[in-house]
């Protein structure tokens, strides 16, 4: 039992650490224990210490640039009702005010009735990605 979970530590801090590196972080959504996990990338693409504040999608939502939430929630409704991997770019404004561009991925996983019960994916910081495609580097 020891083993497994020195392995299951090693595994979470590679995890971790390879995380940073790219600046990509995972969550998860259980909508129907209405839990959300955020990896520790995640916290640090928000500008906060790992736990910082609650993983939450209402906090998540709070952090999205204003001229992109009604892109967002758009884009949000047609991945729940469809159920089919997603992909979407928009902005964030940080915890330091730093206006910050993602690239998420996802799926949505709908039960028999059509309701969401999961949702899970990757948020990328591609801010630097941005900068070069608008010549601002």
């Amino acid at each position: 039992m020891k083993s497994l979970k020195k392995k299951n530590k090693i595994l979470e801090d590679r995890l971790s650490k390879t995380q940073s590196l790219g600046h990509i972080g995972d969550w998860y959504n259980n909508v129907l224990e209405h839990k959300q996990y955020w990896s520790d990338e995640i916290y640090r693409i928000m500008g906060f210490q790992p736990n910082e504040i609650e993983a939450d999608v209402e906090v998540f939502e709070s952090f999205i640039h204003p001229d992109d939430r009604t892109y967002v929630e758009a884009h949000n409704r047609k991945a729940t009702s469809e159920g089919k991997p997603f992909e979407i770019d928009f902005r964030i404004i940080d915890k330091q005010n730093r206006i910050k561009w993602m690239h998420t991925t996802g799926k949505v996983v709908i039960d028999e009735l059509g309701r969401m019960i999961e949702a899970f994916g990757l948020m990328h910081d591609i801010t630097d990605f941005k900068a070069i495609e608008e010549g601002n580097v």
